[in-house]
C-alpha cells in the first residue's frame, strides 16, 4: 500500500478496509483453559472477568439471534456465565472450546425459558388435545424408536436395485 498524505481524507474503498483489517477474525485463536483452569482451581476473579469481558457481548449478540429481545439475552448470558463460575470444574478443554461449552449452557438456559412460557404450555396442550380428539395416541420414546428400528429392518431387507 502506497503512503497517502496525511491532508487526504481516506476514500469509502479505504475505510472499509481499515474497518474490516480490525475486526477480529471469525475463528478465536485464543485458549480459554488457563483461565478456565485459574477459574476452577483458585476461583480467580480476574480469569474470570476476562472470560466474562470476552463471552459476554458474545453470548448476548448469540442468545439475540435465537429471537430474545434484548433484556432476557442479557439476563440469560449472565446467567451462563454465573454457572461457567460455579461449575468450572466441569469444563474439559479435551471436549470442547470455552465457546461452544458456554453457547450450548446459554442455548440450555433459552430453551428452558422458552418451555416455562405460557405460550409454549398451550402449544403443548393443543397439541395434546388434537391427537385425542383424532382419537392417536401420541407415540412414546419406545414406540418411536420401535417404528425406527422396523423402517431401517425394512429397508435392509430392499434390493440393491430398487
Amino acid at each position: 500500500m502506497t503512503p497517502r498524505p496525511a491532508d487526504r481524507t481516506a476514500s469509502p474503498f479505504e475505510a472499509s478496509r481499515i474497518v474490516a483489517s480490525t475486526v477480529q477474525p471469525l475463528r478465536e485463536s485464543r485458549d480459554w483453559s488457563a483461565e478456565m483452569d485459574a477459574v476452577s482451581r483458585r476461583r480467580d476473579r480476574d480469569s474470570f472477568m476476562r472470560i466474562y469481558d470476552h463471552f459476554m457481548p458474545r453470548a448476548c449478540l448469540y442468545l439475540r439471534g435465537l429471537g430474545t429481545n434484548p433484556a432476557t439475552a442479557e439476563e440469560l448470558a449472565q446467567e451462563a456465565l454465573l454457572k461457567l463460575w460455579l461449575r468450572a470444574e466441569l469444563y474439559d478443554p479435551a471436549r470442547s472450546s470455552l465457546s461452544t461449552w458456554l453457547f450450548r449452557v446459554a442455548r440450555n438456559l433459552y430453551i428452558d425459558r422458552v418451555r416455562r412460557e405460557p405460550g409454549w404450555m398451550q402449544v403443548q396442550d393443543a397439541l395434546a388435545l388434537a391427537a385425542a380428539e383424532e382419537g392417536m395416541a401420541i407415540p412414546s420414546s419406545a414406540e418411536s424408536y420401535a417404528d425406527q428400528a422396523q423402517l431401517k429392518r425394512r429397508i435392509d431387507a430392499l434390493s440393491t436395485v430398487q
